[in-house]
């Protein structure tokens, strides 16, 4: 039931329409199982197009934990945050530090069901020309249905 797993991967991005521009990528994630319960921090880099808003770069910097624990023999229930800075280059026309927090709890009604429910609130925060600060709160429910699977 105890164990610690680490995980580690990063590599380099070349963009040569945007002033021959070096960058890196990275992610690493550290697990640790304790009796019952599992708690995950997590950190990524990403270099992406900014998708339609600037014809820049986005670099993506996001902070993650997350804490999960059963509570009975058939429920669980997870605490999770995350921090998230987005910034674009060379310019910085877009600049947005935002944050989530949330919890679900899910259920095994069945071995072919579960049902779940949680919260989520996120925020964000403009730093750049473009971009709205602004917070949205979710309230859901899920129902998961796993078919028979047969393999030969």
């Amino acid at each position: 039931p105890y164990s610690l797993r680490v995980s580690v991967s990063g590599g380099a991005v070349y963009t040569p329409s945007i002033n021959d521009r070096y960058d890196w990528m990275a992610s690493a994630a550290i697990t640790k199982a304790f009796q019952s319960a599992h708690m995950t921090l997590g950190y990524s880099r990403t270099v992406t197009n900014s998708g339609g808003l600037s014809n820049e770069l986005n670099i993506s910097e996001r902070y993650t934990a997350r804490w999960s624990q059963p509570v009975t023999q058939t429920s669980s229930f997870a605490v999770f945050g995350s921090y998230t800075i987005n910034k674009t280059v060379p310019d910085g026309l877009v600049d947005i530090n935002s944050y989530d927090a949330g919890l679900t709890w899910e259920w095994q009604a069945y071995s072919w069901m579960t049902l779940g429910a949680g919260y989520t609130h996120f925020q964000q925060k403009a730093r750049g020309p473009l971009g709205l600060d602004l917070k949205r709160d979710q309230v859901f429910m899920n129902v998961t249905v796993t078919t028979y699977e047969r393999r030969f």
